[in-house]
């Protein structure tokens, strides 16, 4: 065997580890190639090509996954900060003045006055 041909079965043999390590359908192409060869040729480096685009396409997936989680979370710890009652948002309490039963005047800042 030629080293040319040594080298592409190794190469091969890379892409195939590849594609089975992340679940890449693949089936390398039998080379019909006769004689010397530099160990590449243009339907291995297609193979290449398919084996990147199909990386790609999954590194792109799992990052989109990464921020719809991250946006999913942020949005749960929106909702859990909110203060719900009986499933209705609570405004925030609003400082307003009441009156006592003794005519004693209460302010929002908590100074008593005494009423006349």
């Amino acid at each position: 065997m030629s080293n040319g041909k040594k080298i592409c079965d190794i190469l091969k043999g890379i892409r195939v580890e590849v594609a089975r390590n992340n679940d890449i359908p693949y089936t390398p192409a039998e080379c019909h190639h006769k004689g010397e060869c530099a160990g590449t040729c243009p339907q291995c480096e297609e193979e290449v090509r398919y084996i990147e685009r199909q990386l790609d396409l999954r590194h792109k997936v799992v990052k989109a996954a990464a921020v719809i989680s991250v946006s999913v979370g942020m949005a749960a710890m929106v909702e859990v900060c909110r203060p719900v009652v009986n499933g209705m948002l609570v405004e925030p309490p609003v400082p307003t003045d009441s009156t006592t039963a003794d005519s004693t005047t209460i302010t929002s800042d908590t100074t008593a006055v005494q009423l006349q």
